[in-house]
């Protein structure tokens, strides 16, 4: 097969991607804002909360940084309904005695997270497997370029979370996504492809449409035609990384489908019975092998916002139906899930992850992270809006295992709890 097309970092073609990416990402920033008004009537944020901030808001360049403020901008909201006389025993607020509310479990069949790299390190592709009690399980496809929470560096795409954290901040952020706790997160480049296939020699794959490029010399190459093509081990990196010309990445996870298919069928013949799937991500592909005719096969429902290499929005209304297939005995209602901002009240750094981390048991997702106006806070609230958030807020509390919870009686339309994070938390999770 040929060597790929490289091109000159500054090509006509490059810029008009650039271009094309900005607009994208200014389309998402105003359909946020028309998803929730209340941010437009936001009071001007101080020059603390225009740096970057304690949580590890990381510099994204003139492009990039326009979504990470509008995290910003919900934090401020939240905040500004909460501190100062709020927080400070006002009649508009009541403090709550922790009591022993029930709590939500995440997804109990054992599953994984594979996160597919490049030889330069680059994410280009993550595959969920949620394996139930029974005998089936989900696979679930999530294009890259999904812009998903990432805990303490605000929206971005799920690629980035990798360059920002490494694969553990991408499974943190998925985790929080789908509410799954993964028994294993693995990195797949060239070199894991190539090992994990050597000995089934070349997967015979139903590829739905033929692989091509442009070659150096203008013409199109086709790499792998459309039907049954045999993938090398060698080639089964480039197979799935690789996108055709005029190819979509969602169309790409139909490839990514075609050949999960043929490779979990043909490792099933060499597999016996698996004792423990949680061993190890071999032994946890085995089981997956063992279930390879019952495994159900989806892509993470987004909706496109634009651009050559497009971006996508998580579709609300799919996700909450996705979460009834990989966790159905969960009792997690995706419309139903709590949302919550945490806020550093302490200004210790890198507080997001942990207490996100810490915040999975509860079926919570968190959806806005930033930085509280004062740093000075010594106990933690936990504080909600309305009464049908109350045992949500007792959950949490339960789970954190310190703070107070506390009622602010004006609600707020861009979460249901905010929690900030005093000196008693930050203790916790930083030892």
């Amino acid at each position: 097969m040929a060597t790929p097309q490289l091109y000159d970092q500054d090509t006509d073609e490059q810029a008009r991607c650039r271009r094309t990416r900005d607009s994208a990402r200014q389309r998402l920033r105003f359909s946020v804002k028309l998803r929730h008004p209340s941010r437009q009537q936001l009071p001007k944020p101080s020059p603390v909360q225009r740096t970057r901030g304690i949580l590890g808001m990381a510099w994204r360049g003139s492009a990039g940084w326009v979504l990470p403020l509008i995290v910003l901008f919900g934090s401020v909201l939240g905040l500004y309904l909460i501190a100062g006389e709020r927080l400070g025993g006002s009649d508009d607020a009541a403090p709550v005695a922790p009591g022993d509310a029930p709590t939500a479990a995440v997804s109990a069949g054992p599953s994984a997270l594979l996160v597919q790299v490049d030889e330069g390190g680059t994410a280009v592709a993550f595959t969920l497997f949620a394996l139930d009690a029974d005998a089936g399980g989900t696979v679930v496809f999530l294009p890259a370029s999904t812009m998903v929470e990432i805990p303490g560096f605000g929206l971005d795409e799920l690629r980035r979370a990798v360059e920002l954290g490494g694969v553990q901040l991408a499974a943190l952020s998925l985790a929080n996504l789908l509410s799954i706790d993964f028994a294993h997160v693995a990195v797949m480049g060239p070199d894991d492809w190539q090992a994990t296939t050597r000995t089934l020699g070349a997967v015979l794959v139903d590829n739905p449409a033929r692989l091509d490029r442009v070659a150096d010399d203008g013409r199109v190459e086709v790499l792998w035609s459309g039907g049954a093509v045999d993938v090398e081990s060698s080639d089964v990196a480039d197979f799935l990384a690789r996108r055709a010309i005029d190819e979509t990445d969602l169309q790409r996870m139909v490839r990514h489908q075609a050949f999960w298919t043929a490779y979990l069928t043909s490792r099933q013949g060499i597999v016996g019975i698996v004792d423990d799937p949680t061993g190890d991500v071999d032994a946890f592909l085995d089981e997956a092998a063992v279930r390879a005719e019952a495994l159900d096969y989806r892509i993470l429902p987004v909706e496109t916002v634009g651009g050559p290499d497009e971006l996508y929005g998580v579709d609300a209304a799919g996700l909450t139906d996705l979460l009834a297939v990989i966790a159905p005995a969960d009792g997690i209602d995706g419309a139903a899930r709590v949302r919550v901002q945490v806020l550093n009240g302490v200004g210790i750094p890198g507080l997001a992850e942990p207490v996100t981390a810490l915040l999975l048991p509860t079926g919570a997702v968190v959806q806005l992270t930033g930085n509280a106006l004062e740093f000075d806070h010594d106990v933690t609230q936990i504080v909600y809006y309305r009464d049908e958030h109350i045992e949500s807020a007792l959950r949490i509390r339960d789970q954190l295992g310190v703070g107070e919870v506390v009622k602010q009686r004006e609600p707020i339309d861009v979460v249901d709890i905010t929690i900030v994070v005093g000196r008693d938390l930050a203790a916790t999770v930083t030892e």
